[in-house]
């Protein structure tokens, strides 16, 4: 029979001999071991006894004041063992927290084999543990989404993988197409196909985008890569701008050094220009 501890709940019902309650509350026993049941009946020790014997006292402490009371006293909650249920994140250390119920490794297991040793952790705890366990989010996979730059660099975006992605998720997770972006991308699959190159899968995006066309609107699947190439236009004008700018940038310091000699050359020649020589031109 399990024995009361502090801070465990209790459902206290006490009924006079004529039906008159006397007491009906749901009460925590206090850290020193007893429960509260009233100014008038005081509190009553409760830690390390059953809920039988415990029932016996509060009846025998009521019948001093009242003649032949019913007492009922239910365990509601227990404070040392905590409810599991709810999402547990897989630690690094490949365990799962159970909180008060220890941790229990569960990497590298199928769904399963750590629903069984999950219960068979708990049999230390619980009679007969019954549980169930599902995947709530596969954090530890993500795929990719690479926009070539047009000439400045290309983006890599890593985005967790939970199952259900598709390449129109996957777009609206970068905020759409860049400017320097075409219309042109596929998925690279790592791996080989069964011709041993590689896995390239093209994609329709006008059909996908404005004719709601899923045929190319594949699933994503941990690991892949959805490419965006580059507008070409873009990235020529680009590398032209790259190539052009250390000469725009050398013609502006010639001149600019041209135009800082010639003030200095005729800062003390005031009329050189003029028609201060008197005669006419």
């Amino acid at each position: 029979p399990y024995t009361l501890q502090p801070l465990d709940t209790l459902a206290v019902q006490i009924v006079s001999n004529v039906g008159e309650p006397l007491f009906s509350s749901t009460v925590a026993i206090d850290p020193s071991g007893g429960i509260p049941l009233g100014t008038e009946l005081g509190s009553v020790p409760a830690a390390g006894l059953t809920t039988d014997q415990l029932r016996e006292n509060v009846k025998a402490l009521v019948s001093k004041t009242f003649e032949d009371p019913s007492v009922a006293i239910d365990l509601v909650q227990i404070a040392v063992l905590q409810q599991i249920s709810g999402q547990h994140l897989v630690n690094p250390d490949g365990r799962v927290n159970l909180g008060g119920y220890g941790r229990v490794r569960v990497a590298g297991m199928s769904i399963p084999e750590a629903t069984q040793a999950i219960e068979e952790h708990l049999l230390s705890f619980l009679a007969e543990p019954k549980v169930s366990v599902d995947v709530f989010g596969l954090n530890s996979k993500f795929y990719y989404v690479i926009s070539e730059g047009a000439g400045l660099g290309d983006q890599v975006a890593k985005f967790p993988y939970t199952g259900n992605e598709t390449i129109l998720d996957a777009i609206s997770n970068v905020e759409g197409l860049s400017p320097g972006s075409s219309m042109q991308m596929w998925i690279a699959r790592p791996g080989r196909n069964e011709q041993g190159g590689d896995q390239i899968l093209p994609i329709d995006w006008k059909a996908v985008s404005m004719r709601g066309d899923s045929q190319t609107n594949y699933q994503l699947l941990p690991g892949d890569r959805l490419f965006i190439a580059e507008d070409h236009m873009v990235a020529y004008d680009n590398n032209l701008a790259k190539k052009i700018a250390p000469l725009e940038r050398l013609a502006g310091v010639t001149l600019l050094l041209t135009q800082a000699a010639q003030r200095l050359w005729f800062f003390d020649q005031p009329n050189v220009g003029g028609g201060g020589l008197g005669g006419g031109f």
